[in-house]
Order: C-alpha cells, then sequence, then structure tokens
C-alpha cells in the first residue's frame, strides 16, 4: 500500500516521493518483511538471529523507528551465550551513550534508548555468563582490540578462574600477530594487547595457576611477574613504587559476586527471572 508507505514518517516514505530510487544491500525478503511491517505494524520472525540483525540494520536505514524497537525486543528474548557476541558486534554500531548513563537512564521509550538498552544487556549478559562465554576462543579471536577491550575490562565478569581471561589474551594475542603478519613473540604478543595485558587479576589465581600462565607464555614482563611471585611467597618490600603498589592492588581486587540486572526489555530480562540474592544485590549497589 503505498499510501501506508507515504504516512509512515520514515526514509522510505522521502524515496517513494521521489522519481526513481534505488535499494542497495537488502535481503529482499526482509525488505518485504519491512514494507509489510509499514502497512500492518505485524511482523513474524524466525530463530535466525543474524536474520534479524539484518532486519534491525534495515530498520534504521529506513527509519523505521517501531521495528527497530521490535527488533531489539525480539534480541533481547532470544540472547543467549552462542549468539550474544555476534549481537554485541553489531550493537556497537548502534551505541551512543556509555555503558553507564544506559544503566542510569529511565526507562526506554524511543527506539535509540531501546537500542543503548540492548547493548547494555549483551554486556550484562556476557557478564553474567562469563565463565562459559569467554572460553569460545575460536570466536573471541577474531574480535577487533576494541571489542575485545569493552569486555575484557569490564568489572562484574562472573569467573570462576582469572585463567579464563589469560588464556583468552593469550590466543587473541597469538592470532592478531597473525593478522599483522608478525612473529608471536612474547614481546609483539606484549605489543598488540597493550594494557589488556594487566586485566587478568593475577593475585585472584592460586600460586600454580599463575606459574602455569607464566611458563606457557609470559604477558608481564620480567619485573611484573617477579612483583607477583614475591605477594605469593610473602616477600614484603619496602621500595616498591606507587605506581607498583597501585599495580598490586588492581590484581588483587575481587571481582562482584554478582553480575548487573538487565533492563528490561523481554520476557527474558525481568527482574522475576533472576535470583533473589541477585536482585537484592543490584539493589544494594543502586
Amino acid at each position: 500500500d503505498r499510501l501506508s508507505i507515504l504516512n509512515s514518517n520514515t526514509e522510505l516514505a522521502r524515496l517513494t516521493r521521489a522519481e526513481k530510487f534505488t535499494i542497495n544491500n537488502a535481503v529482499p525478503s526482509n525488505f518485504e518483511a519491512l514494507i509489510r511491517f509499514i502497512e500492518t505494524k505485524f511482523i513474524r520472525f524466525n530463530d535466525d538471529i543474524k536474520n534479524t540483525l539484518n532486519l534491525l540494520e534495515l530498520a534504521s536505514t529506513y527509519q523505521c523507528h517501531d521495528l527497530e524497537i521490535a527488533c531489539v525486543k525480539e534480541l533481547d528474548a532470544k540472547l543467549n551465550a552462542d549468539n550474544v557476541i555476534d549481537v554485541f558486534k553489531a550493537l556497537r554500531y548502534y551505541n551512543t551513550k556509555t555503558v553507564q548513563n544506559i544503566k542510569t537512564a529511565p526507562k526506554p521509550t524511543v527506539a535509540e534508548d531501546f537500542l543503548n538498552a540492548l547493548f547494555f544487556n549483551t554486556l550484562q549478559f556476557i557478564d553474567e555468563k562469563a565463565g562459559e562465554i569467554l572460553c569460545q576462543c575460536d570466536l573471541l579471536t577474531n574480535l577487533r582490540f576494541e571489542e575485545l577491550e569493552i569486555i575484557i575490562k569490564r568489572e562484574n565478569l562472573q569467573i570462576p578462574s582469572e585463567t579464563i581471561i589469560f588464556d583468552l589474551l593469550s590466543s587473541w594475542s597469538s592470532k592478531e600477530c597473525e593478522r599483522k603478519m608478525i612473529e608471536p613473540s612474547e614481546e609483539n604478543r606484549r605489543r598488540v594487547l597493550g594494557a589488556l595485558t594487566y586485566s587478568p587479576r593475577y593475585l585472584l589465581m592460586t600460586p600454580d595457576e599463575f606459574k602455569q600462565c607464566k611458563d606457557r607464555v609470559s604477558l608481564l614482563d620480567d619485573a611484573e611477574i617477579q612483583l607477583i611471585e614475591n605477594f605469593f611467597a610473602k616477600k614484603k618490600s619496602s621500595s616498591l613504587t606507587d605506581e607498583q603498589n597501585q599495580m598490586l592492588q588492581n590484581f588483587k581486587k575481587p571481582r562482584p559476586p554478582f553480575a548487573e540486572m538487565p533492563i528490561e526489555l523481554s520476557e527474558r530480562s525481568k527482574a522475576k527471572n533472576y535470583s533473589k540474592k541477585m536482585r537484592r544485590y543490584a539493589q544494594k549497589m543502586a
């Protein structure tokens, strides 16, 4: 119905008024779904998350905000450990606020807020299921540095051991050296990781875990390794610099016992689906 499109207040309405226009890079069935949604305000999603992400991109391109919101709710409902990284990578394109600002924002009402809220929920889900998700090395080693950094620096990662983060950094740095076509030496792996080498909380490992990690690959330099080994051996030193003391404090900082609560966007993210302990902790930290 041409009239429905013309009255839709979308980018597609503007294009339809033009004498001639071309639609590029659109899956035909999804473009048809966009048209039907504008006409009927109804869409039937399938189980293919990538197809829903494609629909979201289409809705964003043509400024069909109601369809954007519908896609967001569908993606939130279907979020799981197998697809959350794909959703996270796609949503970085739409995210317009810092995660902190999203968390403190009121309940979303417009498309932009819904997109930001879903981005927050993907990170919350990664935090909550980090012990499982961060072990998906085949998928995570293909992340860009900026994407890896966002995840690795999360405070609330719920992991049974810091070795999980170390293992991921070890694998990613080796793959990144391969992408850059440089030798995967320890020096080069430290260089591609930059400050992320300090992300594992080494002093939350056991001495044996730390030894196994450093024997496999040294992501820290010799002086930093010695600093940690001295701490484990209870060898105190009065000559530590402020920087070294701060490093030790960061390495032994406990992680919070729970991830944050998600923003309610679907049945999946309703508060009732999370434990009372997690809800009470979230209220305490609010």
